[in-house]
């Protein structure tokens, strides 16, 4: 199954910052950094979708990682202090 290179950059930025996160405590990322950092892929997105540029690997690969990186930091802190919740 083919991915585009944005999809690679986000699965694998989710997986890896998931894994280091579920090893060291972090502090949940705020929603506003959150979105902020997914603000370059939507952008992205956007141009391309309207025709107005043609995006690259490299940019895609950034932005898709930048919205990974800020997805599992949001979540992935959020989601281990409910599970750990759920268990107590």
């Amino acid at each position: 199954m083919a991915i585009c290179s944005r999809c690679f950059a986000f699965y694998s930025s989710v997986l890896i910052c998931g894994l280091w996160i579920s090893l060291k405590r972090t502090r949940p990322l705020r929603l506003k950094w959150a979105l902020i950092m997914g603000t370059p892929a939507v952008i992205d997105v956007l141009l391309q979708i309207l025709h107005l540029q043609e995006s690259t690997n490299l940019i895609r690969i950034i932005t898709g990682t930048l919205l990974g990186v800020a997805v599992s930091l949001y979540l992935s802190p959020r989601a281990q202090k409910a599970i750990k919740h759920l268990l107590a």
